[in-house]
């Protein structure tokens, strides 16, 4: 059997495409990667907000995937929406790299400690340009899309001062010749499923079982469902700046999670732990105290 494996055509998503490939092959398997283009890709000059928001760049993999075109399907899992397509399941999550933020730059002096200068940062996240409005309230935010290897060649052309991203891509692609500043996950904290590789699959299919064994990270994979369960809980899509970052230590996994008012007025935030074997508990039990205290991210 040859595993046909969708993914998007840029090069952080062929690199997480190829990260699967590699993994499988390793196993014995035979695979093939399809390049699927997504409405994301396709349109870069307006926020993502604006063109529909979560499913942006899975919704054509998720229709291969129904289709019966792909066998399985790789994403960043912060880019794969609340609510699944149904007849769809993450099937797999890979071993997570560090999920900080960072702060990228041709210059030491863009710091967020550095407050006396009105850097341009570029970022199409509505939360990291909620944290840096209320952490760099002297900054100013300009909209960046595209593929990281492009945002960065913008900001070294000189369009930006500095540019906001994960810092998992970053690593994955081996960028150079930038400054690279890993942001304190306590005050920038990342977006759920960020520096996680997920694997979607058709909801039930048994000849993909032993794939699950051969790419599935549990550790990671826990930390995956506490910050769904609580992105899911919190109603929060795209352009809401939820955030959430869990952690597994032994029999114990620790969240952190919140939301921020888009104009950087306001943060809400609370740390919580629980046991490994309830992860979805632990998400759905701070989005509650979390949603109590604030009023509700539309409050």
């Amino acid at each position: 059997m040859k595993i046909r494996i969708g993914t998007r055509g840029s090069k952080l998503a062929l690199w997480q495409a190829g990260e699967v490939q590699r993994t499988l092959e390793a196993k014995g398997y035979s695979t093939a990667i399809k390049i699927i283009s997504t409405k994301g890709d396709e349109i870069q000059d307006r926020p993502v907000q604006e063109i529909g928001g979560k499913g942006l760049f899975t919704r054509e993999l998720d229709e291969a995937l129904l289709n019966n075109e792909v066998d399985v399907a790789v994403h960043s899992a912060k880019d794969i929406p609340n609510q699944l397509e149904n007849g769809l399941e993450i099937c797999a999550a890979l071993k997570r790299e560090d999920p900080r933020d960072v702060l990228v730059s041709a210059s030491e002096e863009v710091d967020p400690e550095n407050q006396n200068v009105s850097f341009v940062i570029g970022t199409s996240s509505v939360r990291r340009a909620a944290l840096l409005r209320h952490y760099a309230g002297a900054w100013k935010i300009a909209q960046l899309r595209g593929n990281i290897d492009t945002r960065v060649k913008k900001m070294l052309n000189g369009e930006y001062d500095g540019i906001m991203v994960a810092y998992a891509g970053i690593k994955r692609l081996e960028i150079k010749g930038v400054k690279v500043f890993k942001l304190n996950p306590t005050t920038f904290t990342p977006a759920p499923g960020q520096g996680i590789v997920a694997v979607m699959a058709k909801t039930g299919n048994e000849a993909l079982l032993p794939l699950r064994e051969s790419l599935n990270h549990v550790q990671s994979e826990t930390e995956l469902r506490c910050e769904r369960a609580y992105l899911t809980k919190m109603e929060a899509g795209c352009s809401v700046p939820v955030f959430a970052l869990s952690t597994v230590v032994g029999e114990n996994i620790t969240m952190m999670a919140g939301f921020a008012k888009e104009d950087g007025s306001a943060i809400f935030r609370e740390e919580l732990s629980g046991s490994i074997s309830e992860p979805e508990w632990l998400g759905i039990t701070i989005a509650e105290t979390i949603i109590q205290k604030s009023g509700g991210i539309r409050g």
